[in-house]
């Protein structure tokens, strides 16, 4: 049995933001945010279509990842990440899920 915690953040993109405007503030959030979090072990971002993707990261602990979440408030990495996305600002952990690794599989 594993602990660790797999964070799917579904986002949409503002109208007129670019795939390439959310690259890059997705490397300067993994370089100026992500990288120094306790528990972090990986992310990836992915593409569903038209302006809808997703950013999975995987936790070695759900304290961790729900640690990194209270720390994003505060990071200006992360604030320029999400002003590119559609948000409810009073429910601004909408669409973001938590779940518990089972079993992971590689080739």
């Amino acid at each position: 049995m594993t602990d660790i915690t797999v964070e799917i953040a579904n986002i949409t993109l503002k109208k007129g933001v670019t795939e390439e405007q959310l690259m890059e503030a997705s490397q300067k959030l993994q370089n100026e945010f992500v990288d120094s979090l306790k528990g972090f072990i990986s992310r990836e971002l992915v593409h569903l279509y038209e302006n809808q993707y997703a950013d999975i990261i995987h936790w070695e602990t759900r304290e961790d990842a729900e640690k990194a979440m209270e720390q994003a408030s505060s990071s200006t990495a992360c604030m320029e990440f999400f002003s590119l996305m559609e948000m409810d600002e009073a429910n601004p952990d909408e669409g973001l899920l938590l779940y518990r690794s089972i079993a992971s599989y590689k080739k």
